[in-house]
């Protein structure tokens, strides 16, 4: 039992999580794409996985994107558009390994067309992120899928589940400008 000891020594405090955009201002109608730096600062290699396929509307590891307006408070991002509710499986090479001492660019995954969120008004927005690792393997695995490819699918990503490590996980803010169109 290697795998669950090791995340046990990886302390969640020497993981940081840092959302980031390609540019500070944006103008109505641009799409807005955020991209998450994972950085370990552990003497150790851990895992960690991207936004998966479902992440956002509360597969595991969630993730979820916050906004705040100018005096008002947090809200979680959303969008109006449907979703299946069908995500597809976990796989082993959703698993990225973080070397120590090292970070990683997770670009896949987050995007935020202006018609489908809040920020589709020109503003100045504050946006942070929440990841939570601390679910168990079933909710990560995703579907739905036959009970025998589920137990299938537990059975070999067990060890690397186990190597990631379990918090939940928030970024300090950036803000984000929005502009009226000329």
């Amino acid at each position: 039992m290697v795998g669950p000891l090791l995340a046990l020594l990886v302390a969640p405090q020497a993981i940081e999580l840092k959302i980031q955009t390609a540019k500070k201002s944006y103008v109505v109608g641009d799409n807005i794409g955020f991209s998450v730096v994972v950085s370990n600062r552990s003497k150790q290699d851990v895992l960690f996985t991207p936004v998966l396929d479902g992440s956002i509307l509360g597969r595991s590891p969630a993730y979820k994107l916050w906004v705040q307006k100018a005096g008002s408070g947090w809200e979680q991002l959303t969008w109006t558009i449907g979703f299946c509710g069908n995500s597809n499986p976990l796989r082993a090479e959703d698993f990225i390994t973080i070397p120590a001492k090292q970070s990683v660019e997770f670009k896949s995954g987050w995007w935020a067309p202006f018609e489908y969120s809040q920020l589709g008004q020109p503003g100045t927005y504050n946006v942070k992120l929440t990841c939570d690792t601390t679910q168990p393997l079933d909710a990560w695995i995703g579907g739905p899928l036959p009970p025998d490819a589920h137990s299938q699918l537990k059975k070999e990503l067990t060890p690397l589940h186990a190597k990631v490590p379990k918090a939940t996980f928030e970024t300090k803010a950036i803000t984000v400008q929005v502009l009226a169109n000329k």
